[in-house]
Order: C-alpha cells, then structure tokens, then sequence
C-alpha cells in the first residue's frame, strides 16, 4: 500500500478517535482553563427544577482581636475575651432547604428548616414549608403539632375581611402569562446579555482554581469535585449590584420584556373579569394600562435610581463606622457534571469570623418531597383567628411545652454547665456573678418556667 495512503489512513482514524472519545476532554481542558468561563458555564448547568440542599453556620471569634472590644466590660478584657469567644464558638446553626417548581401544572413546594444548637445540641429549631394548596409553620422544640392554613382558608379569610374572592380565580392562566420559554422578548434579551456578562466578569477577575476536595453528601455519598476560590469585599458587592442595576437601567429590551408581561397580566385580569374578583374597579385597571403604556420607563428609571440611592447609602454608612473592610472568602465546589455541589461563604471583621456551608445534595428528579402536615399533628391558623378559646389554650401549651424543652434540654444545661467552667479565668468578682448565675438556672429551673409564664400573662 502506499505509504502516503497510509499516513494519510492513519491521521483521519485519530481525527476520529479524538472526535469520538477525546471531545469530552477538550472541552473541559478548555472550560476549565478560565477559572471564571469554569463557573460561568457551571451555572448554565444548576438550573434546576428541583433542589435539595442543606446547610451549616458558626463562628470563629479572635481572642485576640476580641479582647480590645472588652476593655470597658472587664477588669481583665483579655480573660473576658477568653470567656465569650470559648462560649460563642460553641454556637452553630443547620438546616435544610428542599424545593420544587412544576410551572405548567402550577405546583410548588417549598420547605426550610433551621436548628441553633449549643455544642452539637439543638437549642430551639424552626421550619416553614409550602406548596399550592398551604403554609405550615412548625418548631418541634416549642410544640408538638404545626400550624397550618390552607389556600382555601386564606382566601376565605381575605373575603370575609376585605371582600376579596380569590377562590374563583384561576392562577394557573397568570402562570403561564409569565413563562418566557417562548417569549420572543426574552429571546431577544437572552441574545443580549454582554452589558451584564462584563460586570459580571470584571468582578470575578480575582476567582481561582483551588484543590481538589471531596464533600459529603447527606445520604453520606462523597463527591469528588474541582473547587474555586476568590475574596471580596462588602464594597465590592454592593458596586456589583449598583452596576448591575445601572445596567438594567439602560437596558431597553429589559425594559420592554416587564412592561410587555406587567400589561399583559392587567389585560387578562380585564378581560377575564377578574378584576372584580380582586376587588379592583374596571377604571382602575384601565387607568394603569394606560399609565404603564405612557409613563413605564419615567417610573422604571426612578424606582431603579432609588435602589442604586439605598445601596450606595448602606456602602457609605459601612464605611464610615467599620475600622476595617469587611471581607468574604468564597469557595465554590464543582462536580464532574458542572453541577455546583457546594458553597461557603466565610465573612471576616474586626475580629469576628462567620463561615457559612451550603450543600447540594439532589436535584430535579431525586428530589425527594415529603408531605408538610397531616391533620393529626396540625393545628389551623384560621381556627385559631376565629375561636378565643382555642388560641389561649394553644397559647398556653406552647409556652409549657417549649419552656420545658428549653429549660430541660441538654443544650441550655450544657451551656450554664460551661458558664461556670469557663469563668474559671475571670476576676474573682466577675467569676462569681457569672457562676451565680448558672447555680441559680440549676437551683431554680420549675420556678424560672412559672416565673416567665406569669410574666407573660399564663
């Protein structure tokens, strides 16, 4: 055979194997070598319908830089700085964020839960969830039942107080007015976000490629994952929402895209009569058809001005009371699939350190969505509102319940328990207030619980 032949054989059976087995590896070298292409691509891929996360927060407290803050409050600041950053890194908070959006069939789920805890033992915890059809509040340390209103009950109340008949509304047609799948204003700004992508890029200028690192996932799965890492200012924050805002400002499909679907949403509320229903006069709606058509971008101006206005006062004020700046260590785990598997934000000033870890644990489909309440361990706002009785019994039960909890829960024992260790490097004055204290709290606990219960009228 020809040796040209053959040479020539060979280079199109690497073009192939490459095209078929080495493309997956291209594109990565090429996504990756920009730690900030890396995260912005990475975004395009957590847009999800459904996530479950969870996350922790504590502090770190520098004695040292603490001690100085304690010059007015102790005879020997540096043994009071020892006393409260010994107590205060005890204090951590957890939680779980698990939601799920079904636009076309106007269904959604939402469910936060959040525990501050004393050296690892829950202190008191609260959790709100919703969906379509309820709103659920519940604390397991405060009480042992959730308190619930349903859509229905909701509605049924805003009639009754405000004449409002929401029930006869049909939701789902205001939801599918605001899908932009096929919105040709919004294709027509997705095609032109490069004002948005270059402040966007600018303030990512310090991002970089950080070590490899494995996170543990709730179930105990470990994912490997790629991480980056910048810091940033709190100055820097705010001028990235500033120019952001500028940008929207200006920005005139933006513009036309809100005021397209705000005048759509009033058209269909006239059409359909619903207006009526929302208590609105048909005049009404009319006159704010017309003044969105006239004046839309006369008011979007001033309300953007007056967001840019409010966050360059908060910048100012900062600035003028803080010694030094306030900074933000970001780090930003990345899975094989470009998912964003975990952040943490660690906030740092004058002292106090706060870390905060955000975990995604599933996404879209292996989202698991667990009911909110059931009858029996729920208790209705709305009958709550409408029976006297009701109220100040449930009332009564939950400062008993939650007081008991409270009082008797190892956190709150573990945390006098440590008051009176801690104090230990106080002077003796000091120490003795201090250790009083917790003596008293474990003297006194049944008469503490009847004292605040008085004093709160039960």
């Amino acid at each position: 055979m020809n040796k040209k032949l053959i040479i020539s054989l060979a280079v199109v059976l690497c073009v192939a194997v490459v095209g078929v087995f080495g493309y997956g590896a291209v594109k990565d070298m090429l996504i990756k070598k920009d730690p900030v292409n890396y995260l912005l691509y990475s975004t395009t891929k957590s847009n999800h319908s459904a996530v479950d996360a969870s996350f922790s927060g504590k502090f770190d407290l520098d004695k040292e830089a603490m001690t100085s803050n304690m010059m007015m409050l102790s005879a020997d600041p540096e043994a009071m700085a020892t006393f409260v950053t010994s107590l205060v890194n005890n204090l951590t908070v957890d939680g779980k964020v698990v939601y799920k959006l079904d636009g076309k069939n106007a269904a959604f789920h939402f469910y936060e839960s959040m525990n501050l805890n004393y050296a690892g033992k829950p202190l008191i915890d609260l959790a709100l969830g919703m969906d379509q059809e309820q709103l659920v509040i519940k604390s397991n340390t405060l009480y042992d039942k959730g308190f619930v209103m349903t859509k229905t009950e909701l509605f049924d109340l805003m009639k009754e107080q405000e004449g409002l008949d929401l029930n006869k509304i049909e939701i789902q047609k205001y939801i599918d007015v605001l899908s932009l799948e096929n919105d040709p204003n919004y294709k027509a700004l997705a095609k032109d976000v490069k004002g948005y992508e270059t402040i966007v890029r600018a303030f990512l200028a310090g991002l970089e490629k950080g070590d490899a690192v494995t996170v543990t996932l709730d179930d105990g799965t470990n994912v490997k994952c790629d991480s980056l890492k910048m810091t940033v200012t709190y100055d820097q924050m705010i001028d990235l929402y500033i120019d952001l805002m500028n940008e929207a400002r200006n920005d005139d499909k933006l513009k036309v895209l809100v005021k397209s679907k705000i005048v759509e949403l009033l058209n269909l509320a006239l059409s359909s009569g619903d207006y009526e229903l929302m208590g609105f006069e048909k005049a009404e709606v009319e006159s704010a058809i017309t003044e969105f058509d006239t004046n839309f971008e006369t008011e979007w101006n001033a309300g953007i001005d007056e967001a840019i206005a409010m966050y360059q006062d908060v910048k100012d004020q900062m600035s003028s009371t803080l010694v030094t700046d306030i900074n933000y260590d970001v780090t930003i785990a990345i899975d094989k699939k470009y998912q964003i598997r975990q952040m943490t934000y660690t906030l740092d000033t004058m002292g106090v350190k706060m870390a905060q870890t955000i975990t995604f644990n599933a996404f879209d489909g292996d989202v698991a969505i667990e009911a909110l309440s059931t009858p029996e361990n729920s208790i209705s706002i709305f009958a709550l509102s409408e029976d006297e009785d009701l109220a100040a019994e449930t009332g009564y039960d939950i400062m008993d319940q939650g007081l008991t909890n409270i009082i008797e829960g190892e956190a709150l024992t573990t945390l006098m328990t440590d008051l009176k260790t801690y104090s230990e490097v106080l002077p003796a004055d000091e120490k003795e207030g201090i250790v009083g204290l917790a003596e008293y709290f474990f003297e006194n606990k049944d008469m503490l619980k009847s004292l605040i219960m008085m004093n709160l009228g039960y």
